[in-house]
């Protein structure tokens, strides 16, 4: 995400969201090698997992822009996938 421009952010929150990005490339990493038997059951999980992050990233962006108004509509999809 460091290619994306940055807004002037409180010192505080930019701290956050730097923590945030460095969890999100761990999350990736470790993504890559975990392996599974191709069953249904897996490979939703999988994809529950891979949609949970990639949301989580998109507000991570939104917050490095400085653009919070749809952060709180992201982290409720991502609340409604971690419960189905």
């Amino acid at each position: 995400m460091n290619a994306l421009p940055h807004a002037q952010l409180d010192p505080e929150l930019q701290t956050t969201v730097n923590y945030c990005d460095e969890a999100v490339q761990m999350v990736l990493a470790a993504a890559r090698v975990i392996h599974h038997d191709q069953s249904d059951a897996q490979i939703h999980a999988f994809a529950l997992y891979a949609t949970i992050v990639e949301l989580f990233s998109a507000c991570l962006g939104l917050a490095r822009l400085g653009e919070p108004t749809a952060i709180p509509a992201i982290l409720r999809s991502m609340y409604e996938a971690h419960v189905d």
